[in-house]
């Protein structure tokens, strides 16, 4: 980044951000010959308040007082929780950028991979996680064991590199786990790793437009009682069903249940095409079990079969979400959504597609094999669209050089111990409607949400979040009934509740 344009982006941050970015100025460079502790912070503040704009200041900063480094290779490590959240920062996945499996035990790199990593790490000064709130503790403490593996300094925590961690914990919390300011859900007792790192909050927000919407939400994560008028703001955001299907068609749709996502989706999408995968079973010992594996299969979620759905509803000018990792450094990764402009088809040429095996079969005539779609972010798949080029070229009144291809995607899917599926299909879901959960880390100019008063106090944070501004929120109720905002007129004291306000006080 030029200089003119970092001293634009210090400018532009207010008083909280750049008191961050200061500290970090003066841990870098210690008080005379005197050396200061490693800043590890976790830094957080509600929905809005410009948690990734900090990092990016941050992050630049770092880059530039540091003496070790240099122009070729950055002083700091960025990573998420999450692909979808990584994408902002230009960094990857905590599980890629470490090393880190699904497993309990955390293994020792190879020589060889610990060599690479430390020569990876020479001039690195700092560590930044970005969507904090979905990490485990569990996860935190491998990131800390690798990092003092990498450095050689075992008696310092994260192996004495400078931590940046930034979330927001009145968000959802991690999928059967424990949050990462707690106890480690296979650990009985000892230390808690989080509570050597010190707190900072950012007050102010930035990105809701409307300050009451904002204290609104802070109340509404915090659990606090919210006043009569509050609730009446909100209330007045209730809309039919009828009123956004006429008046705001695009928006985005948020549901609790992937049963509603999927509904909806459904219905949205009109004259659409299906793309059925194609499955080979294999391991199974008769008919009998081959059927009812099938049947078993077909029941089972996206999630479940590794982010390829059996039937694909397919229809240009519909907004589509990848559910699976392509290529997390281009963008291409679970959540990121772009909309259909265009279903490539092949007719097989038997000549070029070669003899069949056992496990995979030639083209029929006609399959779909390349989804072309056109994401808000023109970085978004840069790398993919470069690849594709001379083919776009070559077909200048159907391709545009704006557009990504996505291609089929085969993975294994187990069924049981000797039943397999080997399924092949396009990492993609309509979008018309995405859940709650999918959600975060996303912002919207307008967004629709199904409301109901069973949903938990951080779904319910977390869904009326995502929109800049109250005029952007409309919400709906099951078969159009009168919305009563329930969240927020007592408050809510559950024991999640509870440990979030002990860390936050």
């Amino acid at each position: 980044m030029p200089k003119q344009q970092y001293c634009e982006l210090l400018r532009t941050t207010n008083a909280e951000q750049r008191e961050v970015v200061l500290e970090a100025i003066h841990r870098l460079h210690g008080c005379g010959d005197e050396l200061l502790q490693a800043l590890q912070i976790f830094f957080t503040g509600p929905a809005g308040c410009g948690k990734t704009y900090t990092l990016k200041a941050l992050m630049e900063t770092y880059n530039r007082y540091t003496q070790n480094h240099n122009s070729l290779n950055n002083a700091y490590v960025a990573c998420a929780s999450t692909g979808k959240a990584a994408v902002p920062l230009g960094g990857t996945t905590v599980h890629s950028a470490f090393r880190l499996t699904t497993s309990r035990v955390t293994r020792l790199l190879s020589a060889e991979n610990l060599q690479a990593y430390r020569n990876m790490f020479v001039g690195v000064r700092a560590v930044f996680i970005d969507e904090i709130s979905m990490l485990s503790a569990a996860i935190l403490g491998k990131i800390n064991y690798r990092l003092q593996q990498i450095t050689g300094i075992y008696d310092q925590v994260f192996g004495g590199l400078h931590i940046i961690l930034c979330g927001d914990f009145r968000q959802l919390p991690p999928v059967r786990a424990t949050p990462c300011y707690t106890v480690p859900i296979n650990q009985l007792g000892g230390p808690i790793l989080w509570q050597s790192i010190d707190y900072f909050p950012l007050v102010r927000v930035v990105r809701q437009t409307d300050e009451l919407f904002s204290r609104i939400l802070t109340k509404i994560g915090d659990g606090l009682k919210l006043s009569v008028n509050n609730i009446k703001l909100i209330e007045s955001r209730h809309k039919s069903e009828s009123w956004c299907k006429e008046n705001v068609p695009d928006a985005v749709r948020l549901f609790y249940s992937n049963f509603e996502v999927d509904s909806y989706n459904r219905k949205a999408i009109n004259n659409a095409h299906n793309c059925i995968a194609t499955d080979i079973m294999l391991g199974y010992s008769s008919n009998s079990e081959r059927g009812q594996q099938q049947g078993k299969l077909h029941k089972m979620s996206v999630a479940e079969t590794d982010g390829l759905p059996y039937m694909l509803p397919l229809a240009v000018g519909y907004p589509y979400m990848i559910t699976s990792n392509i290529n997390v450094g281009d963008g291409l990764l679970n959540g990121a959504i772009g909309v259909l402009r265009h279903i490539e088809r092949q007719p097989a040429d038997p000549a070029e597609v070669g003899p069949s095996t056992s496990t995979t079969s030639p083209p029929t005539k006609d399959e779909i094999i390349t989804l072309w779609f056109e994401f808000p972010d023109k970085s978004t798949g840069a790398s993919a669209k470069l690849k594709s080029r001379p083919h776009v070229l070559s077909k200048p009144n159907t391709l545009s050089v704006d557009w990504v291809p996505v291609y089929k995607k085969v993975v294994n899917i187990t069924l049981t111990k000797t039943v397999k599926c080997k399924r092949k299909q396009f990492p993609c879901v309509p979008a018309c409607a995405i859940t709650i959960h999918k959600s975060q880390g996303g912002t919207f100019d307008v967004i629709v949400y199904k409301y109901s008063s069973k949903q938990p106090q951080q779904l319910v944070y977390v869904a009326m979040s995502r929109v800049t501004s109250i005029n952007g929120l409309h919400i709906i109720t099951e078969k159009d009934s009168p919305l009563i905002f329930k969240h927020g007129r007592e408050g809510n004291d559950s024991q999640t509740t509870r440990d979030i306000r002990t860390e936050y006080i």
